[in-house]
Formats: structure tokens, C-alpha cells, sequence
């Protein structure tokens, strides 16, 4: 579930859109993910024993966010998914002036307290440690089309592991969810370097914006070694997976609130306490 707030969380809040001067394209990208204010979501983090084997570990979440002013609640409908057994499944709606919770067909109000995590400062430079120039080695760009017939341009290459741990473990931080991932320095560094057979990256964005439209992250470890694995997020196997799209971008999202929801506190107590509702 801490990939799900870290994620959650990291396209709900950010700046105004201005277009910047075409520069290294990886740059732009990043500079970018802090004028991303709304647009419609599609995540995927899955963990496999072997590239072509079931899933063993993972989830989706999928569904349309927007900023808002500083300190007040995103407009978000977020639905996330387990994607192993017993695949639970939530969803999460945000109006900006409050926000609930849907739990197997019933609504629930948050109150202030659950809600924290999801007021952030919309001013702050909250992506500026993330800098996917240097998360790729020697990239390789190209011209294309995306499937909307709109022209992209592709990045490609492979991935410094211990640079992206580094970037999401302050990303984290940003948001409240220290712990999530630490930087790796010294033996970490050395064992994970040592751990990945393969990591490779694939960025798309909008050949005019220069705004993310996918990001795919694929790292292959030499050996399922669960100490690497919770270094690299929590998750266990062998083959790791995060594929983030996002499309509209920059369009105005509307929520309304569900119909008729009950207080939080008519939640199971021990869903409550182990923050199960999300």
C-alpha cells in the first residue's frame, strides 16, 4: 500500500502548464512533471519470478486527477486494484472540499485526519529531485506517433538503479512517507549494482509539450533476493515492473461525491487501523 499513497499522491499535486524551449528531451520531461495539473492516470507496479510468469506481487490504479489551490484537498477518482489474490480493490474520490472512500459498494467520508497526506503545497518544487536525465545512461531519442495519432518523442535506454532509488527515497520524504525507499550508498549501492542483470527505461512524451505521457520502468534482478527487493519499494521476485500513462493532460476534471456516504468511523475497526481502507 506505500506504493499506492507514493504514487497516488506524486501526479495529484502540481504547478501551472507553461510550454519550455525545446532542450535535452529527458530534461524537459522533468522540468515538466511540475506543471502536470490534471489528466487521467494509468499505473501498474507488478513483480514476477521471471519476465514471462504470473504475477506475484502488484497493483493497478487507474482514473483522473487535477491540482488544486495550496493546502486543499486534489479533485481525484482513483480506483486501485491488488493484482493478486484476494485482488481487493478500493476507490478513492476527491471533490477538493472533501474527500471519501468506496469499500465494497459503500461510501465513507475522510476526516481531516485521514486527508493529510493528500493536502500537500501545491507551490512547492515538489519533483525537483526527480530527474530522469539521470536515471538514463547514454539515452537514445525518437520521433513517433502515439496511438491518438498525436506526434511523441521516445527515450530510451538503460537505468541507474541506485540513481532512481535515490530520487524516489526523496521524493517520499516530500510526501510525508519517509521509510518508502532509502538512498543506497556503500554495500546497498554495491549489492544492488551488483543484483540487476537488466534495467531499462522507456520515456514518452508530447513532441510539443514535452509533458509525460508514459513512463516504463523494467529492472530484472540476477536473483530473487528479497533484501534487494525491499531496497527497491517492498516488492519480491525476480522481474519488476512500473508502467505509469497518462493522457489528457492539462484538461479540467469534474468529481461529484458519491450519494449517501457514511461516517469513517463505520468502517470496520481493524480496516481502519491498519489503513486498509486505502
Amino acid at each position: 500500500m506505500k506504493w499506492l499513497r507514493l504514487c497516488a499522491v506524486a501526479v495529484l499535486i502540481g504547478s501551472a502548464c507553461v510550454a519550455s524551449p525545446k532542450g535535452d528531451p529527458l530534461e524537459d520531461v522533468s522540468r515538466n512533471l511540475q506543471r502536470l495539473r490534471s489528466g487521467i492516470l494509468e499505473l501498474r507496479v507488478i513483480s514476477r519470478e521471471g519476465p514471462a510468469d504470473p504475477v506475484i506481487g502488484g497493483f493497478e490504479l487507474s482514473g483522473s486527477f487535477q491540482a488544486t489551490d495550496e493546502g486543499q484537498l486534489p479533485v481525484a477518482d482513483l480506483r486501485y486494484r491488488n493484482l493478486t489474490p484476494p485482488n481487493e480493490e478500493g476507490r478513492l474520490v476527491s471533490t477538493g472540499g472533501a474527500a471519501f472512500v468506496l469499500r465494497r459498494g459503500r461510501a465513507y467520508e475522510l476526516p481531516d485526519r485521514e486527508t493529510r497526506w493528500l493536502r500537500l503545497t501545491a507551490g512547492d518544487p515538489l519533483f525537483e529531485d526527480v530527474q530522469l536525465e539521470r536515471w538514463v545512461e547514454d539515452p537514445a531519442s525518437e520521433a513517433g506517433e502515439g496511438l491518438d495519432g498525436a506526434a511523441i518523442e521516445r527515450a530510451t535506454g538503460a537505468v541507474d538503479v541506485v540513481q532512481v532509488v535515490h530520487d524516489l527515497s526523496s521524493l517520499s520524504v516530500r510526501f510525508g512517507r519517509p521509510g518508502l525507499m532509502e538512498p543506497l550508498e556503500g554495500p546497498d549501492a554495491r549489492k544492488v549494482e551488483s543484483g540487476v542483470a537488466e534495467a531499462v527505461v522507456e520515456v514518452i512524451s508530447g513532441a510539443d509539450d514535452r509533458l509525460l505521457r508514459r513512463l516504463l520502468l523494467e529492472v530484472e534482478l540476477v536473483e530473487d533476493d528479497v533484501s534487494i527487493g525491499l531496497m527497491l519499494g517492498g516488492l519480491a521476485g525476480r522481474s519488476l515492473t512500473f508502467d505509469l500513462s497518462i493522457s489528457e493532460p492539462n484538461l479540467p476534471v469534474r468529481v461529484e461525491p458519491p450519494a449517501d456516504p457514511l461516517p469513517f468511523l463505520e468502517l470496520p475497526p481493524a480496516v481502519r487501523r491498519r489503513g486498509g481502507w486505502l
